[in-house]
């Protein structure tokens, strides 16, 4: 096969084909009514079931699009006792796969009992097949595929591009991780900067680091609107001795990224649970203001990994405070008789 190909699959030439589902694929999503869906477009005996696109890694086709439609497949023919070596190799990490795999199967089971000649018309179903052996391609396919319909987020595009950039073993401990912090991620609060409502801290995270980047290789320029794809998905051969720990690092290849991500991702974490930033969160002045703190004294762990943490968050959360407060006070002209006793009042409920 020379770069791209295209070409119709019959359902027998497709199980023959040793699949897999990369690590940078989003979990088994479908929910029952596109299960559902499948189940009655093989009933009518349609013949053609959509298409799919894979990429040829040595003898392996890792799919890059259809592994929801594929999975719900091999849910369909465990269940018909047909074929258990389609997709044999693949493996699903993420817990939301093990519940909607659990959830369809039973479905299927229970459909199935009732169709007695589905496994014949399954068989006549065809699949309109693209491969590619060039990974850059695979990875144009990949995101030209989720710019439609539900669109992959930014975090999912950039794990793609490392994955497919990385050969390496350790790159499934890695993405583990880097899954992981995606759905600690959907159970933050969601945080809002300049008025964009972020659905998942980890998104978050990466944008605010990203501009900490930028701001460091040009101290007066506006990254506000900096762009985490083209800040994080670059590789550099031969980086110039920058330590993964460093918030500035470059990244030779995927196992360098997700390593970084999860140093200063850990981090927050380990910020978030001392004492003095908990009792900070509470009392909750202003929520773009605990979120700065977090990211400033990340940058601090950065440089000063041994140094006084306590003291220096002590110091960041007054400074930031003061600073919250005289603009509210002072800026927008609020008439209080003593705007310093307001300010002494809610300094002793955070022992500054």
């Amino acid at each position: 096969m020379d770069n791209v190909s295209s070409s119709i699959l019959t359902f027998d030439k497709l199980t023959e084909l040793n699949l897999s589902i990369p690590d940078y694929q989003r979990p088994y999503v479908w929910e029952l009514k596109q299960v559902k869906k499948l189940i009655e477009s093989i009933n009518k005996d349609e013949k053609l079931l959509g298409s799919i696109v894979l990429y040829k890694n040595n003898d392996t086709y890792e799919i890059i699009d259809g592994q929801q439609r594929l999975t719900t497949i091999k849910l369909i023919l465990k269940a018909l006792d047909k074929n258990n070596k389609f997709l044999e190799n693949a493996k699903y990490y993420h817990q939301i796969s093990h519940i909607k795999i659990k959830q369809n199967y039973e479905y299927i089971q229970k459909y199935l009992k009732q169709n007695n000649n589905f496994y014949d018309k399954l068989q006549n179903t065809n699949f309109i097949c693209i491969s590619t052996n060039d990974i850059k391609r695979a990875f144009v396919f990949f995101d030209n595929i989720n710019t439609k319909g539900k669109k992959l987020e930014n975090y999912d595009l950039i794990k793609a591009y490392w994955v497919l950039n990385t050969n390496n073993d350790l790159i499934n401990y890695y993405v583990k991780k880097y899954n992981d912090f995606i759905e600690d991620g959907k159970k933050h609060e969601h945080p809002t900067y300049n008025g964009v409502i972020y659905n998942n801290y980890f998104q978050y995270f990466l944008k605010n680091i990203a501009m900490i980047r930028g701001s460091m290789r040009e101290y007066n320029k506006n990254y506000q609107d900096i762009n985490i794809i083209d800040e994080y998905c670059k590789i550099t051969p031969f980086s110039a001795g920058l330590n993964i720990n460093n918030i500035n690092a470059s990244f030779t290849n995927g196992v360098s990224f997700f390593a970084w991500v999860k140093k200063h991702y850990e981090n927050t974490k380990l910020i978030a649970k001392s004492d003095f930033i908990s009792k900070f969160q509470k009392l909750y002045v202003n929520n773009n203001l605990y979120h700065y703190t977090i990211f400033v004294l990340i940058v601090y762990l950065d440089k000063f990994p041994d140094g006084d943490f306590n003291k220096i968050a002590r110091m960041i959360v007054r400074i930031t405070y003061y600073r919250a407060i005289n603009k509210f006070f002072f800026k927008r002209r609020c008439k209080i008789h003593n705007p310093n006793h307001f300010k002494l009042k809610y300094r002793r409920r955070i022992n500054l």
